[in-house]
């Protein structure tokens, strides 16, 4: 089981990350980090990860799991980042890679 870190890079409001979409296997861990600004993760319903909802302050990592038994198949989330009073979102993907 693999710990992800996803860096969040906002400029101009124009998000970039280090990967996107994110390709994770079930069992792994994600940890996201924003230099930006205090960012939320948004994973909604029927994600793979144990947790739905996930934020933290500028700098800051946030994580949660792909649940063990979590389906392959593409996942959108949402990304909000408040930087310097203005807010920004994205939405970028996990792809759960079949079990094998």
């Amino acid at each position: 089981m693999a710990t992800h870190q996803v860096k969040i890079t906002v400029l101009d409001g124009d998000f970039s990350y280090s990967h996107n979409p994110l390709r994770v296997d079930p069992g792994d861990s994600i940890e996201w980090l924003c230099d930006a600004g205090p960012f939320a993760v948004h994973l909604g319903w029927g994600t793979p990860c144990s947790k739905g909802r996930v934020r933290a302050g500028k700098g800051q990592k946030v994580g949660t799991a792909v649940r063990a038994n979590a389906p392959n198949g593409t996942f959108k989330y949402m990304v909000a980042v408040n930087v310097d009073g203005d807010i920004y979102t994205d939405d970028p993907e996990i792809v759960v890679k079949p079990q094998t």
